[in-house]
């Protein structure tokens, strides 16, 4: 990874950065670590809020641990952006899981950045999730354009890119929708064209959920790609079952 990004950065939370340096030296990575945000804090709220990382509200309350995982993007970003020399940098969470080998995954790194070149990204997804199958496509054989992944767990970007991304604040309406946070805001500057996003397919990182439960109140259990759910609303079953409902409603 440090061959091919100018900075690493992991923000961990004080608990786990014993495990983080472990994870670290296994997977060979220098990386500069980034102390979490403290979400139990009574000031949290008006910390961030005068801070410029949220949108204070009065109609809304801020879930903590959002703001938490949240500021500590925009403190590893702004970091990032200290070191005038630096053009591009990785961004971690805590829980990072490697899919393969040390060896396999220098490889196939090494094989995504030569087909990267010549082709324009602000955002680099290492890992991804919730993703939607259709609206992605090819840019190389290992390189596909996306639009819509979600999650922080590993990403890459270049200076330009955490320009943007450091001014982004969290705001009640990107709250409302799903109970969005950074990544939600990230996505729809992927989708409105702001910045353009591409991700190694398959990605090389996971997030370990298995290892570390979510800090944020996230799902355990983790995908690449959203569901199709129209795979369960047109099969015979449903449509057979929903018939069947109808009868009964009708009798």
């Amino acid at each position: 990874m440090n061959n091919h990004f100018d900075k690493v950065f992991v923000i961990t939370i004080p608990k786990r950065k014993e495990y983080v340096n472990k994870v670290l030296q296994d997977y060979a990575i220098d990386a500069t670590i980034i102390e979490g945000i403290d979400k139990k804090s009574p000031n949290l709220v008006e910390d961030a809020s005068k801070n410029k990382i949220i949108v204070k509200s009065p109609n809304y309350n801020y879930k903590p641990s959002k703001i938490a995982v949240h500021w500590a993007h925009i403190n590893a970003l702004k970091t990032f952006l200290q070191d005038p020399n630096a053009q591009t940098a990785v961004i971690c969470e805590d829980d990072l899981l490697q899919v393969n080998s040390n060896e396999e995954t220098s490889q196939i790194l090494d094989q995504c950045m030569r087909e990267l070149s010549g082709h324009e990204w602000d955002l680099l997804f290492l890992e991804r999730c919730w993703d939607e199958k259709s609206t992605v496509f090819n840019v190389t054989d290992n390189i596909v354009r996306t639009f819509n992944s979600l999650c922080r767990g590993a990403y890459a970007v270049t200076r330009k890119c955490a320009q943007i991304l450091v001014n982004v604040k969290l705001t009640p309406k990107m709250n409302h929708e799903q109970s969005a946070a950074g990544d939600q805001a990230n996505r729809h500057l992927i989708k409105s064209g702001v910045i353009t996003a591409l991700a190694i397919e398959p990605p090389i990182y996971t997030q370990n959920r298995g290892k570390l439960a979510s800090e944020n109140g996230n799902l355990q259990n983790l995908s690449t790609y959203a569901p199709n759910i129209s795979v369960y609303i047109y099969s015979p079953y449903t449509i057979t079952l929903l018939i069947f409902i109808l009868m009964f409603l009708i009798i």
